[in-house]
């Protein structure tokens, strides 16, 4: 229990660093509640219902980042494949790089992940 509490704490504290746009202390406190994220043991559901790498991707984004958020990304959709979220971060990291093909490809991929969803999604995020 205490990871999770812990978990939450530094993506609440980023986020607020986030919103500040002090992005260096924000993207520390999250690559540290990665950390500890990974280190949970699997259950199911899990026991951190949202990856902590989907906030750090966006608040790597917001940085200009983009190289960085990629591969958080690419992170998450090892752990989480065919996984939206992911497919967003990375579709405006590459829009961000003037990656058009790359850009399309992931708005494909986001649109076949998505397609039974009632919500759109506008950011990486739970915001």
């Amino acid at each position: 229990m205490h990871s999770i509490v812990e978990i939450a704490s530094k993506v609440l504290k980023a986020e607020i660093l986030a919103s500040e746009r002090n992005y260096t202390q924000s993207i520390t406190l999250l690559q540290k509640a990665v950390a500890i994220e990974d280190g949970l043991n699997y259950n199911e559901p899990p026991d951190w219902f949202f990856s902590v790498r989907h906030h750090l991707g966006a608040v790597q984004i917001e940085a200009g980042h983009y190289e960085d958020a990629i591969k958080t990304y690419e992170e998450d959709l090892k752990r989480l494949p065919k996984n939206g979220w992911a497919h967003h971060g990375l579709k405006l990291a590459y829009e961000k790089l003037h990656n058009k093909a790359k850009a399309a490809e992931m708005e494909q991929l986001l649109s076949k992940s998505w397609a039974t969803a009632d919500l759109k999604i506008t950011t990486s995020r739970i915001k």
